[in-house]
This record gives C-alpha cells, structure tokens and sequence, in this order.
C-alpha cells in the first residue's frame, strides 16, 4: 500500500472512533478537533467516491465514445484520400490519353497539309502541262488552216490567172 492509502486508512478509523465516542459532550469537544478533520477525511472520501463512481465512468464512456468517433473520423479520412488518390490517378490517365490523342491528330493534320499541298501542286502542274499541250495544238490547228487557207487562196490565185492567161492566151 502507498503512503496515501494508509493516512486515508488511519483517518477512517479515527473517524469511526470519533462517531462512536461522540455520544458524550466531553468526549465531543476532546475530539472535536479530530472530528473536524475527520468531517474534511470523509468530504475528501465522499468527493473521491464522487469521482470514482459517477465521474469517472461518465468521462470513461465519453473517452470510449471520442475514441469511437476518432476511428471513425480517420476511417472517412483514409476513405477520402483513397478517392482522391484514385479521382487524381484517373484525371492523370486521362491527361495522358488525351495528350496522346492530341499528339496523334497533329501528325496526321501534318500528314494531310503535305499530302494536300503535294496534291495541289501535281494538279497546278498537271493543268498548266494540259493547258500548254491545248496551246500548241491549238496553234497547230491555226498554223494548218493558215496554211490551208494560204494554199486555198494560192491555188485560187493561180487558178484565176491561169484562166486569164488561157483566155488571153
């Protein structure tokens, strides 16, 4: 037993010695002085009987309660940054394909602007080849019937003074 436990034990007795003795007014004010410090011994022990009894089980279950609670509170914790962690590496994943596609896009925009442009200038040149090709024909066809039309008009020319010329002649 401690120190404490033992004054509080000899304090009792002496508190159940002034009770029984003090049925007599001399042995009242012979221990009165005893018995003052016994009434203080049993509001302490009556105090302490409080806090043992009725507080500290009440703060006990409260503890228990706040410590149930706590759990609790560090269970959503975890809950919460598990989904967020889990919302964060889905964004991640989603950036990252989305990058990905952009990246694809891009080359095959690229793709498309040269094969565009390469398609432009094989039509640009295809169509003027077409069009100097019509030219020269063309200025064939005019070259011929100039030709046909010089030789017409010459064959004609020549026609007409050899009539003449038969006809003088």
């Amino acid at each position: 037993m401690s120190q404490s436990e033992q004054t509080v034990e000899e304090q009792e007795k002496k508190l159940h010695q002034c009770i029984l003795t003090a049925d007599g007014s001399q042995n009242v004010l012979r221990f009165g002085r005893k018995c003052y410090h016994m009434v203080r011994l049993l509001s302490y022990c009556t105090y302490t009987w409080y806090i043992h009894v009725v507080l500290l089980p009440c703060c006990i279950d409260r503890e228990e309660e706040s410590r149930k609670q706590l759990r609790e509170m560090q269970k959503q914790i975890t809950e919460v940054k598990r989904s967020h962690k889990t919302e964060l590496q889905q964004r991640e994943e989603m950036i990252a394909h989305l990058t990905d596609q952009l990246q694809e896009v891009k080359a095959k925009t690229a793709m498309e602007g040269k094969y565009v442009k390469k398609m432009c200038d094989v039509s640009i040149a295809q169509t003027q080849k077409r069009c100097l090709m019509s030219e020269k024909a063309l200025q064939n066809e005019i070259a011929v019937c100039i030709h046909v039309y010089v030789r017409s008009i010459v064959h004609q020319t020549l026609c007409d003074e050899s009539e003449a010329l038969f006809r003088t002649g």
